[in-house]
């Protein structure tokens, strides 16, 4: 969820029951009223029609909302009244899509649908989330789920008009961003209790 000026804006699947409101944004008031929703949802689905592979990701910035799902490579952006202005995708050479066949999935399910969603959701790249920096946004990616998780991360400025290269730095994860981005690494683990060293870096970026 995200706060923009009084309201809550809550990212889900739908909304109500047993009414379904094809929109994945939710907006309500500081009283948790409930005051509308924005973003179609067959925007993603149009790509994935899978249900499941669509959780939304949500940054608010300045009076914009930057809207996306963690399996597809594409930032939307919304004014404050939930109007699309403007879509930013990336990755073109480099994101490794998530491997769904909808009839392999749907005979899996029926064994171990948590099994096989999370085995489905490991098999490609996703948003992990999506940060503020600056004049920009910092979009972190997680890679290799399964054995060792990477978490890597691009910057795109808010208007969407400039686009870093993927960032990586080896053996440093993501950790965040404000002012600074933040990378850190585990240097020492002691398994008798569980104590941990950690090293972070405050690092810049310049395009």
């Amino acid at each position: 969820f995200a706060f923009l000026g009084n309201r809550i804006l809550s990212g889900q699947r739908w909304l109500g029951s047993p009414t379904r409101i094809e929109k994945s944004i939710s907006v309500y008031d500081l009283k948790g009223k409930f005051q509308g929703a924005y973003f179609d949802r067959k925007n993603g689905r149009d790509i994935y029609p899978q249900d499941l592979l669509l959780s939304p990701i949500i940054l608010t910035k300045k009076n914009a909302i930057y809207f996306a799902f963690y399996s597809i490579p594409t930032i939307w952006r919304l004014d404050e009244k939930g109007v699309i202005s403007g879509k930013k995708s990336f990755g073109k050479d480099w994101w490794k899509e998530i491997q769904f066949n909808a009839n392999e999935f749907e005979k899996k399910k029926k064994k171990n649908i948590r099994k096989t969603l999370k085995e489905l959701v490991l098999s490609g790249d996703r948003i992990q989330k999506l940060w503020k920096w600056k004049d920009n946004i910092i979009v972190q990616i997680v890679r290799d789920s399964y054995d060792d998780p990477t978490n890597l991360f691009l910057i795109i400025s808010e208007d969407f008009k400039r686009e870093s290269q993927l960032v990586s730095y080896h053996d440093y994860q993501f950790s965040g961003a404000g002012n600074y981005i933040y990378l850190s690494k585990l240097v020492k683990m002691d398994r008798t209790n569980n104590k941990k060293i950690v090293e972070v870096l405050q690092c810049d970026y310049e395009f």
